[in-house]
């Protein structure tokens, strides 16, 4: 028994159950013969067919409405299933390694009638993936000013000018979100607009630039990209509030999958310090070791707390940025001070690439940069405790 499970998550527990017995039964045995091949992630395959029976369990797009195709899970719901869903060694920056579909980005969740039936469901029943361009070389944390790529009306719609840089997914999918300013940055909202691009129009290039994760991101060019006017998400000068939304789910759903990924690690910590023995001893009976584990599963339960907290606010209509921003913060800091701590006590073999906590702490590495870096999210945090000052 878990002495550190939170209290009053009994309507969790089936969803928990569901999500872990899948990736017990369905991912976990199908990596370990992959891992054992050298593949470094699910080939395209292998995870149709994984795919195809997360639908069948009812595990597809885990945020997404049920009445577009997905689990329709709250956000409560949300963290507790991504925790779950995340215990594998392929399991960062997706769940399953995109096993359980891809949810769409939130943009396209305000999109209208016809833009939902074009490009929302067959997103879903497909599983695409879909990218976001927001990051520029300008900057990417303050984008109501750092976005320069403009898109100007012309006869045909509008025509879509700049660059962008460490967006994620674009090698993986034919369709994204582009943020582009149709007005002035003195306008609510800088000005800024969304549109849907299709990655193979005239004028749009692409180059990876590898990070140190597994995943990679791209740098994108679009020199006069035109898309049509139904293209257009929302109204003119929607795309930043359309983006808020985005990011504060991302935030969220980050914070769940890193404490989800620290928590495995910290029970492989524990089995092992039960098994290996140094010096005549087991390594559980070293008081440093005991330290070094109470101070895993003590931040690892707060993080699990506050994460939870921001996401009851947003089931119950009562969103925080100032608590999703701290969930987010608290979950990337303590996953990888966790796992780091983890390859400690495992010394030279939990340096291997056999083992999954070297992936593991390359991608929770990248995660308190992405969505916000920490100190982005102590400035918002900031924000919310001197609303009239800073």
């Amino acid at each position: 028994m878990n002495p550190f499970e939170p209290e009053g998550g009994e309507e969790l527990r089936p969803f928990e159950e569901t999500t872990r017995a899948f990736v017990e039964r369905e991912i976990a045995p199908v990596e370990a013969e992959l891992r054992a091949a050298g593949a470094t992630g699910i080939p395209a395959d292998v995870r149709t067919e994984l795919q195809r029976k997360a639908k069948a369990n009812g595990l597809w797009c885990f945020a997404t409405p049920a009445g577009y195709g997905g689990a329709g899970l709250t956000a409560t719901q949300l963290v507790a299933v991504l925790e779950q869903a995340v215990r594998h060694t392929y399991s960062l920056p997706d769940p399953g390694d995109g096993a359980f579909g891809y949810d769409p980005p939130v943009f396209l969740l305000e999109a209208d009638d016809e833009q939902r039936a074009k490009y929302l469901l067959p997103t879903i029943e497909q599983g695409r993936q879909w990218f976001v361009a927001i990051t520029e070389p300008t900057g990417g944390s303050d984008p109501a000013r750092a976005i320069q790529t403009r898109a100007e009306r012309i006869p045909s719609g509008w025509r879509i000018t700049g660059r962008k840089q460490f967006i994620s997914r674009v090698g993986e999918s034919p369709l994204g979100v582009v943020l582009a300013r149709t007005g002035t940055a003195a306008e609510k909202g800088g000005g800024i607009s969304a549109f849907i691009v299709p990655r193979d129009s005239p004028g749009f290039s692409y180059r990876k630039v590898a990070v140190i994760r597994d995943h990679h991101t791209y740098e994108v060019a679009l020199d006069g990209v035109e898309v049509p006017e139904e293209n257009l998400l929302g109204e003119p000068g929607r795309g930043f509030e359309l983006a808020k939304k985005w990011l504060a789910r991302g935030r969220l759903s980050l914070a769940a999958r890193s404490v989800g990924v620290a928590a495995l690690a910290l029970e492989m910590a524990v089995d092992y310090s039960g098994e290996r023995s140094t010096f005549g001893r087991p390594l559980a009976q070293r008081q440093g070791i005991q330290w070094m584990l109470a101070d895993c599963a003590v931040e690892l339960y707060a993080a699990r707390l506050i994460v939870r907290d921001a996401a009851a606010g947003v089931t119950a209509g009562r969103p925080s940025p100032t608590k999703t921003s701290t969930a987010k913060l608290v979950a990337t800091e303590t996953a990888y001070q966790v796992v780091d701590r983890v390859i400690q006590i495992h010394g030279g073999i939990g340096l291997c690439q056999e083992m999954p906590l070297e992936h593991w702490l390359r991608a929770l590495r990248v995660n308190r940069v992405v969505e916000g870096a920490t100190e982005v999210q102590k400035l918002v945090i900031a924000r919310g405790l001197l609303p009239r000052r800073a």
